[in-house]
């Protein structure tokens, strides 16, 4: 084997390896693109997150509303009770006396052992009043 024939035997071997090569890229697919990305998506996953917080907001919103409107009509019925027990005088009398308590501990009276109810007649009726008797030492 001379050197003539080993360069024609590699050469031969290089032409036939680059017409195989050739061959099977041609039969093979061309990759697809990947596919492009929408620009609007980032946006339009954002608007759907909102929309969902919206959706409970305004849910937490009823709830409380219904809750509110139901607390309303209780305090309604109990200020009508309120409103007609005091229009009787034995409730008036005594709704005074408590409130006259509460202001004079309020002011930072003690009440205790000075604090009593007289009755006193006016006009040939019997009224209860209440006295603040304090003597300073």
């Amino acid at each position: 084997m001379t050197a003539t024939t080993f360069l024609i035997g590699i050469v031969l071997a290089i032409g036939l390896g680059a017409a195989l090569s050739a061959l099977w890229l041609r039969s093979k697919p061309a990759p697809e693109p990947p596919p492009k990305q929408d620009p609007n998506q980032p946006i339009a996953e954002a608007l759907l997150r909102i929309e969902t917080q919206i959706r409970d907001f305004e849910a937490q919103r009823q709830h409380m509303l219904g809750g509110l409107e139901h607390h309303l009509t209780s305090l309604s019925r109990e200020t009508v009770a309120l409103s007609q027990a005091l229009r009787a005088p034995n409730s008036r009398g005594r709704w005074g006396e408590l409130t006259l308590r509460r202001v004079a501990e309020l002011a930072g009276f003690q009440l205790e052992g000075v604090l009593r109810n007289d009755s006193v007649g006016v006009g040939g009726k019997l009224r209860n009043t209440c006295i603040y008797s304090w003597i300073p030492q």
